[in-house]
């Protein structure tokens, strides 16, 4: 198989409707949950934007919950260039989609958010530096992927099957990599995205997850490292080019 194939492979899992026969949702019964962390996110950060990107927005409805937290948004453009994500009609008239690529739209807004979405991005650092003029400031949400439990049960290749992530990430590994591409961040908390807040798979009573709400009243570091089961939320400052 060649580059070539590859490359065209993955771009076809978000344009040909393979992700959304696995996902018909888009995953938009997870948006409040993540729309609440967004706005945890910025005030610690102490942050009230007027203006608002979403970058792979998906369904519109985090972006929408996030506008509707805030006091003052004048704007919030979601960005969503997969043309089979469905606009969620609770964002119809809150926000506004566009069907494009938010690194070529060359506007400017106070405040980034990206959710979930530069794991799936092949060229990961190139796309982060193409995304850093967008905003002042970048509110990421990042699968913490790189843990004991994934390596041993084989969860990375899962992972890759069944939600499109080619890159997985520690907490540090995060970080350095938004530090890398020239991001500064502020704020980060970590999020417990395996057993809190609704959707599939989030039953806080699994054997794996009681093991983890255990492990992480003593160490939500540790519990990261060992048995995973949390994402990482980072409010970042755009730095120098």
């Amino acid at each position: 198989m060649t580059t070539e194939t590859i490359n065209q492979n993955i771009t076809d899992l978000y344009t040909q409707g393979s992700y959304l026969d696995k996902h018909p949702g888009w995953h938009a019964e997870r948006s409040p949950w993540k729309a609440a962390h967004v706005l945890r996110g910025l005030r610690a950060a102490n942050l009230n934007p007027s203006s608002i990107c979403d970058i792979g927005c998906g369904t519109g409805l985090a972006l929408a919950e996030v506008v509707k937290g805030l006091s003052g948004v004048e704007r919030a453009v979601g960005f969503e260039p997969s043309p089979d994500a469905p606009l969620h009609p609770a964002a119809e008239g809150m926000i506004e989609h566009r069907r494009e690529d938010a690194t070529e739209s060359g506007e400017h807004f106070d405040l980034s958010i990206m959710l979930d979405v530069f794991e799936h991005v092949e060229d990961y650092f190139g796309f982060l530096r193409k995304c850093r003029p967008l905003a002042d400031h970048h509110v990421f949400h990042i699968p913490l992927d790189a843990n004991a439990r994934m390596v041993i049960t084989s969860g990375c290749s899962r992972a890759r099957q069944t939600l499109g992530h080619l890159h997985y990430f520690s907490r540090p590994t995060a970080l350095a990599t938004l530090r890398e591409t020239g991001y500064e961040p502020i704020h980060w908390h970590f999020t417990k995205s395996a057993w809190d807040g609704p959707g599939p798979g989030k039953n806080p009573w699994t054997p794996t997850n009681v093991l983890r709400r255990a492990f992480y009243v003593v160490s939500p570091e540790y519990t990261q490292r060992i048995l995973g089961g949390l994402s990482l939320l980072v409010v970042a400052r755009a730095g120098e080019p």
